[in-house]
C-alpha cells in the first residue's frame, strides 16, 4: 500500500493480471496445445531465465477457463525418477 499510496496508483506495481507471452512462448502455446487436444501430456524444462515460471502461469489461467489438470513442480530435483515420482504424487496416480 506505501507505493500505491506515495506515487497515486490503484494498481499493485509488478503484479500481472494476465501474463503476456514472447512470440516464442506463443510458439511453445500451440505446440502444447495441439499435443493437449490429443491427449497428450508435456513437461516444460529448461534453464533459469527461459520463461518456464511465464508459460506456467498463462497454462494454469487457461486451466482456469477449461477442464484442464495442470501441475506445477518447481523444486530442483536432479533426477528424472524424482521428478515422474513428484509427478505422480500431484496426479494421484
Amino acid at each position: 500500500m506505501i507505493i500505491q499510496n506515495t506515487f497515486g496508483i490503484t494498481r499493485e506495481p509488478f503484479q500481472r493480471d494476465k501474463p503476456e507471452l514472447l512470440l516464442v512462448q506463443e510458439a511453445i502455446m500451440e505446440i502444447l496445445t495441439i499435443h493437449a487436444q490429443h491427449g497428450g501430456f508435456s513437461v516444460i524444462v529448461g534453464g533459469p531465465g527461459v520463461g518456464k515460471s511465464i508459460l506456467r502461469a498463462y497454462i494454469e489461467q487457461l486451466g482456469k477457463q477449461k477442464e484442464n489438470e495442470v501441475i506445477s513442480v518447481s523444486q530442483t530435483l536432479h533426477t528424472y525418477g524424482k521428478v515422474i515420482r513428484q509427478l505422480a504424487l500431484s496426479m494421484k496416480i
